[in-house]
C-alpha cells in the first residue's frame, strides 16, 4: 500500500505527500521546465480513491500502473 497523497498541484496535477508542502510552489518538471503551480490541500480521506488497477500498490506487471502513474491513489 502506498501512502495517501495530501495534496494536489492546481496547474499540472503532482501529488503532494508531506503537509508543509500545501500552500507552497509546486516543483514538478515537465518538459524541462518548472511547473509554476501550487500545492492544495486535498488531505480529507474522501479527497482519494485506491486505485482500481492497481489496489493502491502503485505498480501492476512489475511496473507502474498506468492509471495511477505509480502513486497508488486517484484525486476524487
Amino acid at each position: 500500500m502506498k501512502n495517501r497523497p495530501v495534496g494536489i498541484c492546481n496547474t499540472c496535477g503532482n501529488y503532494a505527500y508531506k503537509t508543509d508542502e500545501i500552500g507552497q510552489s509546486c516543483h514538478a518538471h515537465h518538459h524541462g521546465e518548472t511547473c509554476t503551480g501550487d500545492m492544495q490541500d486535498a488531505s480529507g480521506a474522501a479527497d482519494w480513491q485506491s486505485c482500481p488497477a492497481c489496489s493502491d500498490k502503485g505498480v501492476e506487471h512489475a511496473v507502474d500502473c498506468p492509471q495511477c502513474a505509480g502513486a497508488g491513489w486517484l484525486i476524487a
